[in-house]
């Protein structure tokens, strides 16, 4: 009923680091170790691209002005993106939206039109 097999089993299936393998540390690092790396970046497919491009350039607009509020109506008012708005939405940042809609292009600029009021 709750479950406690499947956390018994879930321990087991993975993969210990040998101790050896480990650093140990006692105070935080300023850098992480040489050997410590990020694993490379996937490449976009072409439809990938052209869907990131699509959200790019909905945002590049300059006349692009998004309502203030979460629930507006048609007479409210609407403002430019700020700097600081505009520097959030960083390539990683679309791309993390796109793959959150699952590609969907219409819903991540939707979701992302919402920086304006939070």
């Amino acid at each position: 009923m709750f479950g406690w097999g499947k956390k018994k089993a879930e321990k087991s299936d993975k993969k210990q680091q040998p101790k050896v393998e480990l650093i140990k540390v006692e105070v935080p690092f300023e850098n992480p170790p040489a050997a410590s790396k990020p694993p490379p970046e996937k490449p976009l497919t072409k439809e990938q691209k052209v869907k990131y491009t699509e959200v790019l350039k909905h945002f590049q607009d300059e006349s692009l002005k998004l309502p203030i509020t979460e629930k507006h109506a048609s007479g409210d008012e609407k403002k430019a993106l700020s700097h600081d708005e505009k520097a959030w939405l960083t390539r990683e940042c679309l791309l993390r939206y796109l793959r959150a809609t699952k590609w969907v292009v219409h819903d991540a600029i939707s979701r992302i039109e919402g920086i304006t009021y939070r």
